[in-house]
């Protein structure tokens, strides 16, 4: 046999060895660092299951022996499908929190020696008023009927408000009440918040949240979404995958947020968004007005703060994160500076009225502290006092 051959026949043995060997290496290295990683998620995982939701740590609740159970039985909450409303959340029972089979939740009021002289008050609105980060008694709408019925039990205030819901969603859930005989004396929309950042979210007013996702739902086949689900599922399983794929193809800027269009629009553009916004709030509460003169109601629209536009923020409130989304940032105080020089029936711009507070009220961006609740629920209610007195 030719000696050369031998040789060659070697080196290609030797190089098959190596080959194997670091073929070898690389899965062992893969196993090691995904065991690493494993053990990380694991105590990551254990660390928050103990201390639960971070907002029971904020000063707010410094004092509050119940705001741990409370947010345990706030993550447990569940939302169900519903024709018309999109979604509405599941009958609870809890120690803080209580949600109805209809899937409202609960408000203190009084006990009532005379139902004819009732007058009923309908609270619309989304997750602020409905309550996230407050206990059934210290809602927005709770507050309110603790002043309206301070001297004698007057009024029964229900709270129909719904995480996440925007006005267009609570004319509609107003309107079936309305079917249904449920006819008011008052009605507040307390809104803002969720129709900005809808219209943030899709580059489109007048829409729900989360409306590309539910596209897709609809648009995609059955076989497109559950590859995709797989495709998930294994990059969330396995955490080497995960940190490779946030190497290769990099970190999402904080400003440009994946299937959120305002985040890739510019200052012009959202601009020409807010105002949009405003038109379409005004389009709600025309509409509104009309049923008003139909069904013999008072109605009070109500703007809501939020952390980007007050002006006295504690350093708590100002190590919130959604402050470095500069074109939220933006486009929150656009629609705040477009309204404020509207002119519209029955509006009421409750923007500032945390501008000259000393204490940490807000819990995100939007949710507040009960004390923050009750500062609203106060001033909600000396606009229905000046109206009744001036019936």
């Amino acid at each position: 046999m030719n000696v050369n051959t031998d040789k060659e026949i070697m080196t290609e043995i030797t190089l098959k060895k190596k080959i194997f060997f670091y073929f070898l290496a690389i899965i062992c290295i893969f196993i090691l660092v995904e065991i690493t990683l494993q053990g990380i998620h694991l105590v990551k995982r254990q660390v928050r299951k103990k201390t639960g939701n971070t907002r029971a740590y904020l000063s707010p609740y410094a004092d509050c022996p119940w705001a741990k159970e409370y947010f345990k039985e706030h993550d447990k909450l569940e939302i169900v499908f519903e024709p018309y409303y999109g979604w509405r959340k599941q009958e609870f029972r809890g120690k803080y929190i209580n949600i109805s089979p209809e899937g409202v939740r609960r408000t203190w009021n009084p006990e009532f020696p005379n139902s004819e002289e009732v007058k009923t008050v309908f609270c619309f609105g989304g997750s602020v008023l409905w309550g996230s980060g407050a206990r059934d008694d210290f809602t927005i709408p709770s507050y309110l009927s603790k002043y309206l019925n301070r001297e004698h039990s007057k009024f029964r205030v229900i709270n129909y408000g719904e995480p996440a819901y925007t006005f267009t969603q609570e004319i509609v859930y107003f309107i079936l009440l309305l079917k249904e005989g449920k006819i008011p004396d008052y009605v507040i929309f307390f809104d803002g918040v969720n129709d900005i950042y809808a219209a943030f979210q899709s580059g489109r007013t007048g829409v729900t949240h989360n409306l590309a996702s539910m596209r897709k739902k609809l648009t995609t086949s059955t076989s497109d979404l559950l590859k995709e689900k797989l495709k998930n599922k294994v990059l969330n399983s396995i955490l080497t995958l995960k940190a490779l794929h946030k190497l290769f193809y990099g970190k999402q800027k904080y400003e440009e947020i994946p299937n959120v269009a305002g985040s890739f629009y510019n200052e012009s553009e959202l601009a020409s968004l807010a105002r949009k916004v405003v038109e379409d709030y005004r389009k709600n509460v025309h509409l509104v007005e009309s049923l008003a003169k139909a069904y013999n109601f008072r109605c009070f629209f109500i703007w809501q703060p939020v952390i980007f536009n007050t002006t006295s923020l504690t350093a708590e409130e100002l190590a919130n994160a959604d402050l470095k989304n500069k074109k939220m940032v933006f486009f929150f105080q656009e629609v705040e500076r477009i309204i404020r020089q509207e002119n519209i029936d029955n509006f009421y711009n409750f923007s500032t009225i945390f501008d000259n507070k000393d204490k940490t009220i807000f819990i995100d961006f939007a949710h507040l502290s009960e004390e923050g609740n009750e500062i609203v629920a106060k001033k909600m209610n000396q606009l229905l006092e000046g109206s009744i007195n001036h019936e």
